[in-house]
């Protein structure tokens, strides 16, 4: 389990909660409210859509042993790669051409490339990026892990 803000009390990870759906524009929306209420009970980690003007691709909220990841849905590379790329999966190809399909999976390769780069330069930034290596030995045993959950045809 993660480490982060582990001390918070139940008022507060339910005021962060709150805060949070009230920034997506479900606090009225008592049914959709429930659904994420639950889903970041059940999960250590739990993403959820957002849109805010900035160059953040995401926030993240850090309750008890638990993270809520905003995703940045104004962001260009959750717009123009991860949006599209999810409405394909959603959808089937759904009478989408082939060419079309090819030229969205070369974009996403072309893109993912770029965010590894990016983040190399974010790292390049730093006058000392060398504290960076655990996050990288972190985020990459992560996402292997991650990957091993991912079912079969997913």
């Amino acid at each position: 389990m993660g480490q982060a803000r582990k001390k918070l009390t139940s008022e507060d990870n339910a005021r962060i909660v709150q805060e949070i759906l009230e920034d997506l524009g479900l606090a009225d929306d008592r049914e959709r409210s429930e659904e994420i209420r639950k889903e970041i009970q059940e999960n250590a980690f739990t993403l959820v859509d957002g849109g805010w003007s900035g160059k953040e691709i995401f926030e993240i909220d850090h309750l008890n042993e638990k993270a809520i990841v905003r995703l940045n849905h104004r962001h260009i590379f959750v717009r123009d790669v991860y949006d599209p790329l999810k409405s394909v999966a959603k959808a089937g190809a759904n009478g989408t051409e082939v060419d079309a399909l090819v030229a969205l999976i070369r974009r996403t390769l072309t893109a993912l490339d770029l965010l590894f780069l990016a983040h190399a330069k974010a790292e390049n930034l730093h006058r000392d990026p060398a504290i960076f290596e655990n996050l990288r030995c972190y985020w990459g045993q992560s996402t292997h892990s991650f990957m091993r959950e991912l079912p079969n045809g997913e």
